[in-house]
């Protein structure tokens, strides 16, 4: 909705073709005004403002009249009496858009309708200042045709029991008078004295407005009533003649009248009949359009689900596939640590050669030590020296030995546990792997 809002607000709708394309594909649009959350009834009406703003002046704004008066209007009639604030505000702003932008009589008749006495009070109320702001906004061309359907809804309005119906009725009334002073007697001539007191305080000299009205009306009334009185015909055989004559051609006027009113009845029978064939065409279309509606509108709620459903398994091959990169990264310092302790056991390695060489060095320098022992005795002092030396680098080498042997066995218990997480590890790669090609 607001991207048509957006869409609407452009030069789109000024276009030639935009009310042919419009037709089509407006009711699933007014479908969305029967939503039950607010938000999506309120956006809905103001994309409508915008269409009605944006059709305003274009090349297809005598068309968007019919495509008001046809289905945007009569649908937002039916919500603008509702009960919620944010519904009825909403709805009533997007029909006084619509009066703004677009004044066709067409439109204005829809209002004349739903202000009719039948109707819910609510909707009459906001029908009838819908009426007074098309009287004081519509050009007089636009309203020549109005008067007479406006003042029928407003007399009884202004009867009415419901005192904020009054109330719109009497401004809706002094707007009345001031556009069309010579027809607001006959709408007065049938309104209560009550009525008329209250109505003085916006329209003055409203009771004495209604009175003569009310007293023209009934002189006619009288008139009509009163029986045609013929005169005698004259004595004279050529007076009579000429009254014959007279009457003979009132009587042909008479009966051409006659035939003209029953031309005009039968004219009016054709249109009728028209009007009711166009009527049940209508009625039809607006069966097919509330069927493929609901066709449309099942097939969005499945296609709905299936978006949520590829949405909920695309989270899951989200999920899979931070798992997969977890253990990848996992993978990788495990690799870089059995690389550091194979360095680490390189090192060790030349460490042990270096003693085995000090070792044998000294062994052989012992030897020597032996050989000359009975010479001298600081020689023997001298090789009890180195003795003790050599059993000092011999306890050292042992020592060592004893290291690198606990060092060797502690090296190869984590080269077997590294080697068997590397192994688990790419066991649950190559299945996380599977699990995201089948979730694909």
């Amino acid at each position: 909705l607001l991207k048509l809002k957006e869409l609407f607000q452009g030069d789109i709708c000024k276009g030639a073709g935009f009310s042919k394309s419009i037709r089509k594909g407006i009711q699933p649009l007014l479908d969305q005004l029967n939503d039950h959350r607010h938000a999506i009834v309120k956006d809905c009406c103001e994309v409508l403002e915008a269409m009605a703003a944006g059709a305003s002046g274009g090349e297809s704004s005598d068309d968007m009249e019919n495509v008001h008066a046809d289905y945007v209007v009569p649908s937002l009639l039916q919500i603008v009496n509702s009960n919620n604030k944010i519904v009825g505000q909403a709805s009533s702003n997007a029909v006084k858009a619509i009066l703004t932008n677009c004044q066709g009589h067409r439109i204005a008749n829809r209002l004349v309708d739903a202000a009719a006495p039948q109707q819910n009070a609510i909707l009459r109320e906001r029908s009838i200042t819908f009426l007074q702001q098309v009287i004081e906004g519509w050009s007089d061309e636009k309203l020549a045709k109005l008067s007479q359907g406006i003042g029928k809804v407003l007399a009884p309005a202004l009867n009415e029991g419901k005192r904020s119906l009054r109330s719109a009725a009497r401004e809706c009334m002094a707007a009345y008078k001031s556009k069309f002073p010579n027809s607001t007697g006959d709408v007065l001539a049938s309104v209560d004295q009550h009525a008329l007191k209250q109505l003085e305080s916006v329209v003055p000299g409203a009771t004495t407005e209604a009175a003569v009205a009310a007293k023209i009306a009934g002189d006619n009334a009288a008139a009509n009533r009163s029986p045609v009185r013929r005169r005698k015909p004259r004595s004279s055989l050529e007076t009579g003649d000429q009254n014959a004559g007279a009457s003979g051609a009132q009587i042909e006027e008479l009966e051409a009248r006659v035939e003209e009113e029953r031309n005009k009845r039968i004219e009016v029978d054709g249109k009728l009949a028209e009007l009711k064939k166009s009527l049940s065409t209508e009625r039809r279309l607006r069966a097919n359009l509330q069927k493929a509606s609901s066709e449309h509108q099942s097939t969005i709620s499945k296609l709905q689900d299936q978006i949520k459903s590829m949405q909920s398994e695309a989270s899951d091959a989200d999920a899979q596939k931070k798992k997969l990169d977890a253990a990848e990264r996992k993978s990788l310092k495990a690799k870089k640590r059995l690389g550091e302790i194979s360095q680490e056991n390189k090192s060790l390695q030349r460490e042990l050669a270096e003693i085995k060489e000090e070792l044998e060095a000294k062994s052989g320098h012992l030897e020597r030590l032996k050989l000359a022992k009975g010479q001298h005795s600081e020689l023997v002092q001298n090789v009890e020296r180195e003795r003790a030396r050599a059993d000092e680098a011999v306890s050292d080498l042992e020592g060592a030995k004893s290291r690198w042997a606990s060092r060797e066995n502690e090296l190869f218990e984590i080269r077997g546990e590294l080697e068997g997480n590397v192994t688990r590890l790419q066991m649950e790669m190559e299945a996380l792997r599977e699990q995201l090609a089948q979730s694909q």
